[in-house]
């Protein structure tokens, strides 16, 4: 793991960062995060030269995709029709996700004359694996029986990581049809495949949460005291002496130019591209860069590097120098015994000047003002710096100097350096905090206008009040959290939804009737609008629980649509 030590001295802040090595590489198991498009068409079958609507759902297969869409994305969809023919294109899609919006997509016809395309027009967001995106074209069936299909083209980007496209079959038949059966009970899960080729390695993850702080280390040993070596030859110019008296203060000085940043980039690597003002460390001494494009140059080879703190050696005892004129130094104190070992404090990530923009976590480290600055808790967003917590100075600006310096003051003799104390025992590691949870959507649509299926005309005069039921199998142990109700088209007048949810302890198909109701949640759609949203249910559902939910519409007029319900399961 690495250790980060800092050293504070008057007017510098220097970080040297250590890494320790096991003599191992380790890699981390690669994991595909890229988005894996799947299509669907409901409903697959139709009649030879019949004209009828059709949903056409895209999604995202992979569980573990984390990729965003960008503006320009295109998505195209490609009917096999023979002598059928696209009747009519949505101007609008149906979106179920938390972080798309419907808003952001256009929908118009491609390149063929059977092809659809959905384009992305707005900014970076996430296509998770529970979000899909939908249409509801009408199509001509062809006139004859054949077997057709829908065909779906994504960009051809590293985000999206399918090598082929996705399929789906639309068929005309000339047999009778009914409606779609309830789904079968899940069947057994399947062996596991060949472990595939080894992957890239991913982007490296967000620092984790600092841990506490590990317990108080035990107090080293006093270390016996090493012997008295030769006199050596004379060495490097020795540690500071006293301070001479101070000289008489000059006039203001011209103020300097304000030098490049210091942006600490830890170990030196001769695959990093660095830039000016960026310090690294290299056998044993610190550099900071000259100039912008400095990749693969040894730091201890000079420009583009400059040398910013050299490691010392150990020489022998330097000469005496003259006589200052406080006097000469006392004599050695003797050797103080080893401080207890403080608790690991958080590493300090230095983020370059400060931003209003960007989220900083505990120990993260800014440039503002001509000062630096360290952040005290995560979250930190939008706090300026000067402004205190979470905010603490770290290395304050120098004062601009009001004259020339004095003359200094000879040095004294230098005293014997004392023997180091031998260090504690460093802290544990703390605990690992509890995972985070999950949520999953059950949801539900109903094709009001197609006969032989289920349907309810939301307005007829004869069917107001008309309840329906769904029943569902839960595959988690969850609660209910927000309900939401969707429908193809604005309603011309106020419909009120009442979703009502039943459950057994019995597992689906059990007898229904056994379901005892467990409450209801209300949601209106108001007249000329094709959404709304409920508050938060509290119901909770166990693991392998039949439950059902029981709609209930009321309204007036006459109109028909599509209408898709789901409720958040957390």
């Amino acid at each position: 793991m690495p250790t980060k030590v800092v050293t504070r001295q008057p007017g510098l802040v220097l970080a040297v960062v250590f890494a320790l090595g096991l003599g191992t590489e380790l890699h981390a198991q690669s994991v595909d995060t890229s988005i894996r498009t799947s299509i669907s068409v409901s409903p697959n079958l139709s009649t030879p030269g019949t004209t009828s609507g059709v949903l056409v759902t895209l999604g995202n297969l992979n569980s573990s995709s984390n990729q965003q869409l960008q503006t320009g994305d295109m998505f195209r969809v490609q009917f096999d029709l023979a002598d059928g023919s696209i009747q009519s294109i949505p101007n609008t899609v149906i979106i179920s996700s938390s972080t798309l919006l419907a808003a952001f997509f256009i929908v118009g016809p491609g390149s063929g004359p059977n092809e659809i395309v959905i384009t992305y027009q707005g900014p970076p967001a996430l296509f998770g694996p529970q979000d899909s995106i939908a249409i509801e074209p009408t199509l001509r069936a062809p006139s004859t029986v054949r077997a057709n299909k829908a065909t779906l083209l994504v960009p051809e980007d590293a985000r999206f990581g399918q090598p082929q496209a996705a399929v789906a079959p639309w068929s005309t038949v000339d047999f009778a049809f009914g409606a779609p059966g309830p789904q079968g009970v899940a069947g057994m899960t399947g062996s596991g495949g060949p472990v595939g080729p080894r992957g890239t390695h991913g982007a490296p993850g967000s620092d984790g949460a600092v841990g506490p702080v590990g317990l108080q280390g035990l107090q080293g040993l006093l270390g016996f005291p090493g012997p008295i070596g030769l006199t050596g030859v004379a060495g490097q110019r020795g540690p500071q002496g006293f301070q001479g008296f101070d000289g008489a203060t000059g006039p203001t000085g011209l103020t300097g130019a304000a030098g490049p940043p210091i942006s600490f980039r830890a170990t030196w690597s001769n695959a990093t591209n660095y830039a000016a003002g960026d310090a690294v460390f290299f056998g044993g001494s610190s550099y900071i860069g000259l100039s912008a494009g400095n990749v693969g140059n040894t730091p201890s080879n000079g420009a583009p590097w400059s040398l910013l703190a050299q490691q010392g050696l150990t020489g022998g005892t330097g000469a005496p120098g003259p006589m200052g004129p406080q006097g000469a130094g006392g004599p050695a104190g003797p050797t103080g015994p080893s401080g207890i070992a403080g608790g690991t404090g958080p590493p300090i990530s230095f983020q370059g000047a400060w931003s209003n923009l960007i989220t900083y976590a505990a120990g993260d480290a800014v440039f503002y003002s001509g000062s630096s600055y360290i952040g005290l808790s995560g979250g930190n967003m939008n706090h300026t710096p000067t402004g205190g917590v979470p905010w603490a100075l770290l290395a304050q600006q120098g004062a601009t100097g009001t004259g020339t310096p004095g003359v200094p003051g000879t040095n004294g003799t230098n005293g014997t350096n004392g023997t180091n104390g031998t260090n504690g025992s460093p802290g544990g590691p703390g605990p690992t905090g509890p995972p985070g949870g999950q949520s999953i959507v059950i949801a539900d649509s109903y094709n009001s206008g197609v006969p032989g299926y289920n349907f309810a005309d939301f307005f007829g005069s004869g069917n107001e009040g008309q309840a329906f039921n769904k029943p569902y199998l839960s595959a988690v142990a969850c609660t209910l959290g927000s309900f939401a109700v969707n429908t193809a088209v604005a309603l011309p007048s106020t419909a009120t939804l009442t979703a009502t949810l039943r459950t057994t302890t019995a597992i689906y198909p059990a007898d229904v009737s056994t379901m005892v109701d467990r409450g209801s949640i209300t949601c209106t759609i108001p007249s000329g609008a094709s959404s709304c949203n409920a508050g938060l249910a509290t119901q909770s559902i166990s693991l392998g629980q039949a439950i059902e939910f029981r709609f209930n519409l009321n309204g007036s007029g006459s109109y028909a649509s599509f209408l898709y319900a789901s409720y958040v399961c957390n």
